[in-house]
């Protein structure tokens, strides 16, 4: 395996994964996991759907890695995909992704929902706290609760924030501090304290590697299966739908002839 060094930039981990270096992307997956999750648990309000929403939309962005061309800032993608998603599941009431559960990994979903379980019932206490600062998260403001949940579980600062979500720093600064103020008071000790409680379990971005490293070495045509199913117009998942040209600033560049019906965000 190659040593991947953390100073690599996504987009050098981006070229390196294209050219089959899977170590590379499940540097990314490390990387990002935490990032998706929390934009996922935001809309979808329960934890295994997040976790589960984050292993789907990194496995659609291995299935159609190929189909970018050029240095991609994977970070800013991962993130639009994964509100997309995310949006679309709270839409429909979605909570599991047959496509993840279409790549064959013994028995990880399982040990992931028994390791959450087996965690609140070892610290009542701790739960009691979650508890109360989950309603308090979720009586925020989406945009609020995006920005508080990335900087108090992921650690990112304003700037990151801004870039990440392709939104004004003024913008991010000011919904930051109102919902930072709205959760203050008897609130903030608990928010201080188990706000990395809210984050996802090593478990669950584990089984998104383990996801990733069963579909690189699945036939062929399994692969092919795998991204007509991901990128169909309908079917059990749904696809990433095309960005009116007003909204997107920079658009991925595709090569010509590919398919971009997994790609596109709205």
């Amino acid at each position: 395996m190659k040593e991947l060094r953390d100073e690599l930039r996504d987009e050098e981990l981006v070229c390196r994964a294209r050219e089959g270096d899977r170590p590379a992307f499940e540097r990314l997956i490390e990387r990002h996991f935490g990032t998706v999750y929390a934009l996922a648990y935001a809309r979808l309000a329960q934890s295994e759907a997040a976790e589960e929403l984050a292993q789907e939309v990194f496995l659609r962005a291995y299935l159609f890695l190929d189909d970018t061309e050029g240095p991609l800032p994977l970070g800013a993608w991962i993130t639009r995909a994964a509100h997309n998603v995310a949006s679309d599941w709270a839409r429909r009431g979605q909570r599991t992704s047959s496509l993840v559960s279409s790549v064959p990994v013994g028995g990880s979903r399982a040990g992931v929902s028994a390791g959450r379980a087996g965690a609140a019932s070892e610290d009542p206490a701790g739960r009691g706290r979650n508890w109360v600062l989950r309603q308090a998260i979720f009586r925020l403001p989406l945009s609020q609760r995006d920005f508080v949940l990335l900087h108090c579980t992921e650690g990112l600062e304003t700037r990151e924030i801004a870039e990440l979500l392709a939104v004004p720093l003024a913008t991010v600064q000011a919904e930051l501090q109102r919902g930072m103020i709205s959760l203050r008071g008897m609130l903030e000790p608990i928010l201080r304290e188990s706000a990395q409680s809210l984050g996802p379990r090593p478990a669950a971005s584990e089984r998104a590697l383990a996801v990733i490293r069963r579909a690189s070495v699945l036939p062929q045509s399994a692969r092919a299966t795998l991204r007509q199913w991901a990128g169909a117009a309908s079917g059990p998942v749904a696809p990433f739908t095309p960005v009116p040209p007003s909204r997107v600033d920079s658009p991925l560049p595709l090569r010509s002839g590919r398919t971009s019906a997994a790609l596109s965000l709205r």
